[in-house]
């Protein structure tokens, strides 16, 4: 089955060849322009999404890390993670968000399986796809018609190793890529030239090299162009790469430099990454220190050579930034702030955070223009410690409109057992968030 009318009334406005060295052949500038920043964003009041998933609670801890996807038909689709190797939840709305169903696959087909974590992508012609880890490795499911007739849910055969961690999707006008990281053997890209039914590898890292790591990916629908985004060498390096190719993925660039962390050390998931109508590819990010952390955005034309400008506008920490792009140096970032000067595991136990988004005016020229807003809600007190995993959303229509997606623990039911200020358990996972997710969102004016 594909959209159907189970639903809640809810208001929202809301081939690198394997064995090159991943060595960043060229620098990133080093000078950060300035860019000018006001208040007044005005951003609608947060709505939840359906907290059950056909019936039943959506895990013992809730979902976690949402992305938001807005299809050429103005449908809006979000997708969520779940830490109990549960299918994620997918949710959708044809009304601008007034309303979201769940999107559902016949006999639960891919509802009822394995997974955890996953991406939303669209072309064109309407289909929708959608990838989730599972003990196969992955599994891609495409709906037609704007998500209102299924195709296949089918699994990633590929050469590629099976064990997958967070896979990203991005599709051009000849082809579906998939981004699939490997915890254990390194990262891959595959491509699809049928529409997402069958896969062949196109990129391997060398075998046991996680760079770039984590990585994001994002394309160019005029010109195919597709872009590998992430850390140079591995986990522990605090500069960011970019891979190029321009022609199917047969060939890759060397790695070129994007950013260095400007303060201290990159934050633990690189981010999102993004290419506007213009060909502007652009790369939201967070570093912090012990005395706080910032968000910025790296933009180059068409990935040669990268300028960066910070994003949030006030002091504090801000952190898990991610973006859509829309017209010409046109943006939406979102993240999560808050007042204390602390790294976001080091803030106090009354520490405040809640959801900012922003819309940024000329991101492709020397002098970005910020204009920001704030949710009054508290969506979490304490240290983040990964309680709502490494991530939140953000879509753009092709009206302009962005939605974000993002998580909430401090309102029934969506509190942390116990209390919304309790410490994280070994393993640092977030498994004490019993997380919600909510979207709100703004006119990208």
């Amino acid at each position: 089955m594909g959209l159907g009318r189970r639903g809640v009334s809810l208001w929202a406005a809301v081939t690198l060849v394997a064995g090159l060295s991943l060595a960043p052949q060229a620098r990133a500038a080093s000078r950060t322009p300035p860019a000018t920043y006001r208040p007044g964003l005005e951003l609608s009041p947060p709505v939840r999404l359906d907290p059950t998933w056909f019936g039943a609670p959506l895990g013992v801890y809730g979902p976690g890390e949402p992305v938001v996807m807005v299809d050429s038909g103005g449908v809006v689709f979000v997708a969520a993670s779940l830490p109990q190797a549960h299918a994620s939840p997918i949710w959708y709305s044809t009304d601008e968000g007034r309303s979201f169903s769940t999107l559902a696959t016949p006999a639960g087909l891919r509802d009822f399986g394995p997974g955890g974590e996953g991406d939303l992508a669209s072309d064109m012609a309407g289909h929708v796809y959608f990838v989730d880890m599972h003990e196969v490795g992955a599994v891609v499911t495409r709906w037609s018609d704007h998500g209102r007739r299924w195709d296949f849910t089918v699994p990633v055969a590929t050469g590629s190793p099976a064990d997958v961690d967070r896979p990203w999707l991005t599709v051009t006008a000849d082809a579906v890529y998939l981004l699939l990281n490997h915890p254990s053997v390194g990262v891959s890209v595959e491509r699809s030239t049928d529409g997402g039914l069958t896969w062949s590898t196109v990129w391997q890292s060398p075998l046991g090299v996680q760079a770039p790591w984590s990585a994001t990916i994002t394309s160019d629908p005029r010109t195919g162009a597709v872009y590998l985004i992430g850390r140079c060498t591995g986990f522990s390096d605090s500069r960011l790469c970019v891979l190029t190719t321009r022609d199917e993925g047969r060939a890759w660039s060397s790695p070129t430099l994007v950013a260095a962390a400007p303060r201290g050390t990159l934050s633990y998931y690189v981010g999102a990454s993004a290419v506007d109508a213009a060909g502007n590819v652009y790369l939201a990010f967070a570093s912090n220190d012990e005395v706080g952390c910032s968000v910025y955005v790296a933009v180059s034309p068409e990935a040669k050579t990268w300028r960066t400008f910070k994003v949030d506008p006030t002091g504090g920490c801000a952190t898990y930034p991610w973006l859509a792009a829309a017209g010409p140096g046109r943006l939406a970032v979102s993240w999560y702030h808050t007042d204390v000067s602390a790294s976001p595991d080091s803030v106090p136990i009354n520490a405040r955070w809640t959801w900012q988004a922003a819309v940024v005016v000329g991101a492709d020229t020397p002098g970005p223009q910020v204009t920001y807003g704030t949710l009054d809600q508290v969506v979490h007190r304490g240290p983040l410690r990964r309680f709502f995993l490494d991530f939140q959303g953000m879509g753009v229509s092709s009206t302009g409109r962005f939605y974000g997606a993002f998580n909430m623990d401090t309102e029934v039911p969506c509190v942390d057992p116990g209390t919304a200020t309790a410490t994280m358990a070994a393993g640092n996972d977030g498994s004490l968030s019993n997380r919600c997710v909510f979207v709100a969102g703004s006119g990208l004016a």
